[in-house]
């Protein structure tokens, strides 16, 4: 974690909603154990998030669906997490991706402004 993230304007229910989906979609994928990692980081007048597991990986075919409401490939999963974690993000005008690759993990990262004018 990054000490010099100044303080700025969030949702903190919203926040806390957005990371525990991030949280259980990777304790889901890491059936077996693993390390999930969440830093923050300053880069210039954005604050990024990274949340980081060691599970499963989303196989390629499906990494531009993921953010699809009612898409999931995990048995009884209602495919809202990741829709409604987008929806947070780009509340608070910042933007979200995702990095995975199957058998090695997935990454999510997400940028956030600082200051209220900063489009991402």
């Amino acid at each position: 974690m990054q000490d010099d993230i100044p303080e700025f304007n969030f949702d903190a229910k919203q926040m806390k909603t957005m990371l525990m989906n991030l949280s259980l979609n990777a304790f889901n994928a890491m059936k077996d154990g693993g390390t999930l990692e969440i830093k923050t980081l300053k880069n210039d007048n954005m604050a990024e998030i990274i949340v980081k597991d060691t599970g499963e990986g989303i196989q390629e075919r499906y990494l531009d669906k993921i953010f699809t409401p009612f898409f999931s490939t995990r048995e009884g999963g209602l495919g809202l997490g990741l829709p409604i974690v987008q929806k947070i993000v780009e509340n608070h005008g910042g933007r979200i991706s995702c990095h995975s690759k199957t058998g090695e993990g997935t990454v999510f990262e997400i940028i956030m402004p600082l200051e209220k004018d900063t489009i991402v």
